[in-house]
Parts: structure tokens; sequence; C-alpha cells
């Protein structure tokens, strides 16, 4: 979004009307990589700092170290469940193995 896309769902086929997918040289004139740059590089400083003020609300010092029991959804009511008990998660899942902690 930041570097243009206007979501056309035409990434698939080559003719992005913006030019952000594609190979098309005629279309590639579409996208100016000096203005998209700027836009792309404040989108994902600012998408970190959120990330990181979520992680921090959470009591974590990483986003990475989220896990579904720091998250709760909400019903229509605005009861509370724990993200783990919604999408049936069992614990342990998604956790890297012991290797990949230690790497």
């Amino acid at each position: 979004m930041a570097i243009g896309c206007i979501q056309a769902q035409r990434c698939h086929n080559g003719k992005c009307p913006t030019g952000v997918a594609t190979q098309n040289r005629w279309l590639v004139h579409g996208l100016d990589p000096e203005l998209k740059a700027a836009r792309l590089a404040n989108y994902v400083i600012t998408s970190r700092k959120d990330l990181l003020s979520l992680s921090r609300a959470c009591g974590v010092t990483h986003p990475a170290l989220i896990s579904l029991d720091h998250v709760d959804v909400l019903d229509d009511r605005f009861g509370a469940s724990s993200a783990r008990d919604v999408f049936g998660y069992e614990p342990g899942w998604g956790v890297p193995v012991m290797p990949d902690q230690l790497a």
C-alpha cells in the first residue's frame, strides 16, 4: 500500500495498473522509486514502532515474544476469551524447536 498498490488484484497476471507488481516496461513507468522509497521507509518505521508498543503493552520486550496467552478475543458482547481457546491451539504450538531457540 505504501508504495502505491491499489489492490486491483492483478498481481498474478503482470497487469498491475500502478506498476508495483509487473514486468511490463510501460506499466512500470507508473512507479516513482524516489517517492515510493520514502513512503515505504515511513511505513516500515511506523509499523515497527507500533509493534514494539503492542509488545510493551503485553509485558514483553519484543513482538516475537507475544504468545496467544497475551491475546484475548472479544465477542459481540465484549466478553473476553483467550485466543488459545478460541483458535484451539495446544501449549507449545508455534514455539521454535530448541536448536532454533538457541541459534
